[in-house]
């Protein structure tokens, strides 16, 4: 038996594989239990950039864009889309969070690859999907108090094809849906704490 590890969201899993069998090792992984598509998905990191007029790496995220604030979502700004890029999706997300998959601040999808920012509070022009309230658009950061820092991840992707994605998919849904599709990701890390 062979085991192969991978890890995602500070989660460490393990797997076992059957190295003698005919079937696929792919299909011998999506076939484990609770194990999806988007756990699959490559990291490609080259000249995508995602950054903040508000706050750059690691800083904390004005008030003004938290649940504490005025709850509208911050301004972003990208570029190195790479070439073939037929739709951008945004997810924000916090991995701190102390649920079993962390929680979900934002996410939208079907943002065309000539667009290069969003204002501040700017994110319903696009497919909207859920976030970890159940609600479409954004929720600002509200970590539980005593809680320490928080970590924000605003995870831009770039598809190689213009999927026609349904709104108010959650974030696991929708990592399933672009999984094969992700030419190259890039991620802007804000914190806050309360």
């Amino acid at each position: 038996m062979t085991y192969i590890y991978w890890m995602l969201f500070w989660t460490t899993n393990e797997i076992t594989i059957d190295m003698n069998t005919e079937t696929p090792l792919l299909e011998q992984v999506n076939s484990v239990c609770c194990i999806e598509r988007r756990l699959l998905m490559a990291l490609n990191i080259k000249n995508l950039r995602i950054v903040s007029p508000a706050f750059t790496t690691l800083e904390r995220i004005p008030k003004r864009y938290t649940s504490e604030g005025e709850n509208i979502s911050p301004p972003l700004e990208w570029s190195g889309v790479p070439e073939g890029t037929q739709q951008l999706i945004l997810i924000c997300h916090d991995p701190d969070a102390p649920l079993p998959h962390g929680f979900t601040h934002w996410i939208i999808y079907g943002i065309e690859p000539t667009v290069s920012q969003l204002a501040q509070a700017d994110g319903s022009k696009f497919i909207e999907g859920i976030n970890s309230e159940n609600q479409p658009g954004y929720t600002g950061p509200a970590p539980p108090a005593g809680h320490g820092p928080h970590h924000y991840y605003f995870w831009l992707y770039a598809l190689n094809n213009k999927l026609d994605l349904k709104p108010g998919l959650n974030r696991e849904q929708l990592l399933d849906a672009i999984a094969d599709h992700v030419i190259e990701q890039a991620r802007l890390v804000g914190t806050y704490e309360t």
